[in-house]
């Protein structure tokens, strides 16, 4: 299953994207527009931030009330990951979507996969998986159970999705996308989608308390990111 699959132009189709973060927001606005490209007249909501929001996404959950840094935020995060979580299902009851698109954020979004998958039977697809090389390698349970298509950015996951029989697609690192042709062309990207998916690396800014253990630093800000006119 590759979005273009799920994006025709039958009908007016209703993507659902979840992220949790920064950088997750700055790669959803990204694909986002590359998607919008194929269809513009994709009807988008989801849980995201100002990148998102720039490329006209309805964001029924903001990423700001998601984030954390020191222990006291973290406990208090808990609450509003509960309402993050209690606002995506209601609104898979009330504006249920074709496909949902996620992006990082393993912690939540392996639940949400669940309960859309086991609740609604709704294509899933992942975009930045879980980094289950270097953390939990058990969570391809998860992946294979719940997730519908992986897009990899690392070469190297491939033999791991392979291995345990996911369907899953190298769309390259979304990091070369603004890199020197010489520096990149070692990394380059397959076709998946039209443009480019994103201009950084997929380093997180803020935190995943369900998430534990190594995490990348970055600053996946939304720079000069706007909605073409």
């Amino acid at each position: 299953m590759k979005i273009q699959s799920i994006i025709s132009a039958r009908k007016q189709q209703r993507i659902m994207v979840l992220t949790g973060e920064p950088s997750g927001d700055f790669h959803a606005g990204a694909l986002i527009r590359s998607m919008q490209r194929i269809d513009p007249c994709l009807e988008i909501s989801g849980i995201g931030g100002p990148c998102m929001k720039a490329e006209g996404v309805e964001i029924f959950f903001p990423i700001e009330q998601l984030s954390a840094m020191g222990l006291t935020e973290v406990i208090f995060q808990f609450k509003h990951i509960k309402q993050a979580f209690d606002t995506f299902k209601y609104r898979l009851r009330t504006h249920p979507p074709d496909l949902i698109i996620l992006i990082d954020y393993p912690g939540f979004n392996l639940r949400a996969a669940q309960y859309a998958k086991q609740k609604f039977d709704i294509p899933i697809f992942y975009y930045i998986t879980p980094k289950v090389w270097a953390w939990k390698e058990s969570r391809l349970k998860q992946i294979k159970l719940y997730v519908d298509h992986a897009a990899l950015i690392f070469p190297f996951e491939e033999k791991l999705y392979k291995k345990a029989k996911i369907l899953s697609t190298y769309v390259g690192n979304p990091l070369m996308d603004d890199y020197p042709e010489h520096l990149a062309k070692p990394f380059s990207r397959r076709p998946f989608l039209t443009g480019p998916s994103s201009s950084m690396g997929s380093g997180r800014v803020g935190s995943d308390p369900i998430e534990s253990g190594p995490r990348e630093s970055g600053n996946g800000g939304c720079l000069n990111q706007k909605k073409p006119k």
